[in-house]
């Protein structure tokens, strides 16, 4: 599309070919006299313009979901690679994923971040700053500002990668496998092995046979294998209980801080009669 005139987009960096590419400037060779005021007060306004569009002066309008501002260019297509630094309208923060911005009334363009997921619920905070750049099919949000406490979240079943806030490991001893543990000795049902990192860890063991046998029932998260963990919850997590067979204990949550790769250990341990099965699950979060 031609450009409407006053545009840096269509600048060249090559100073030979600047004659007449801008339909409002004329630099051509042998230009008339007259010409050269209005192209010096044309190129001050191209400026100017572009200032504009990079100094965070202009507010979008529309919706929360559907924005849209004015360019003070007035463009009839969007030019690869223009970038924009605009400031997000009162009351617009953006409600979904799917966020559009139509740049002069061209249309609306769908809004992506650089890996072309959606947005956040929440990345477009009314009254912040927001750099885009129109990469030719969508803008791309480089830059944005969430509200204080508001961090925000997978928009689906996905899982966070390793190393990062959220990152999620578990390890089950399956009912249909259980392990058997002697009576009076702490015993390994299942492990994890956590790198370095600040983890939040639980656990729950079934004890499942002898069937109508009553047992003390010990579970604990425990850094040790087959011992159980320290019963003031300094380094672990116990949980002790007196029923017959089957039951369950279910561990509370416990922090551990570790500077290398470490394994956890799902540790249980009966008393008041003879060896028991069980099964059951150790799970970690990585909290930060």
């Amino acid at each position: 599309m031609p450009s409407p005139g006053e545009d840096l987009q269509v600048w060249s960096t090559t100073a030979i070919n600047n004659g007449t590419v801008d339909p409002s400037i004329n630099w051509v060779e042998g230009m008339p006299r007259a010409a050269v005021n209005n192209s010096a007060r044309s190129m001050m306004a191209a400026m100017a313009k572009n200032r504009n569009l990079l100094n965070g002066s202009i507010v979008t309008t529309g919706t929360a979901n559907a924005q849209a501002f004015s360019s003070g260019v007035g463009y009839t297509s969007v030019p690869t690679n223009l970038a924009v630094l605009l400031k997000i309208g009162p009351g617009l923060t953006n409600t979904n994923a799917t966020v559009t911005l139509n740049m002069d009334g061209i249309g609306p363009v769908t809004v992506l971040h650089q890996n072309g997921a959606g947005l956040w619920i929440g990345e477009l905070l009314a009254s912040t700053l927001v750099l885009f750049i129109f990469n030719g099919t969508n803008w791309i949000v480089i830059g944005a500002t969430w509200a204080q406490g508001q961090i925000p979240a997978t928009g689906g079943n996905d899982n966070a990668t390793a190393g990062n806030i959220g990152e999620f490991i578990s390890s089950t001893a399956p009912v249909g496998a259980p392990v058997t543990l002697a009576p009076a000795t702490p015993g390994n049902v299942t492990s994890i092995s956590l790198t370095a990192g600040d983890w939040n860890v639980a656990g729950l063991i079934s004890f499942i046979s002898p069937l109508g046998t009553a047992f003390q029932m010990i579970a604990g998260i425990s850094l040790v294998s087959a011992t159980m963990p320290p019963v003031d919850g300094s380094a672990g997590s116990i949980a002790v209980a007196y029923s017959v067979l089957p039951a369950s204990n279910s561990l509370a949550t416990c922090r551990f801080s570790l500077a290398i790769t470490t394994t956890v250990f799902l540790v249980g341990s009966v008393a008041g009669g003879g060896s028991v099965t069980a099964c059951g699950t150790i799970s970690a979060r990585r909290a930060r």
